[in-house]
């Protein structure tokens, strides 16, 4: 398992967690999170590729935020609502 520490986004540092259950790998990057030396606002905790927990957690982004176009607002959305081409 590994734990990789986030600042806006980006990867800042990793540390391997050997031999640990999920939730002792858990409470490991719980700590060494609150002790870390250099500034990170999030952690993340993989074994190979399933996520074991993402700490803050993270919200459902909407669908705009992986660039492409942005939601319609206003009149516009309400046009294509009611009447779809």
């Amino acid at each position: 398992m590994r734990c990789y520490f986030l600042r806006n986004g980006h990867i800042v540092a990793v540390e391997e967690l050997t031999g640990l259950s999920d939730k002792e790998a858990i409470v490991k990057a719980e700590v060494l999170f609150s002790e870390s030396e250099i500034p990170v606002g999030a952690f993340e905790v993989w074994d190979q590729t399933r996520v074991i927990v993402r700490h803050p957690s993270i919200a459902q982004e909407p669908a705009w935020a992986g660039g492409g176009p942005a939601a319609m607002e206003g009149e516009a959305r309400w046009h294509m609502v009611l009447m779809p081409s």
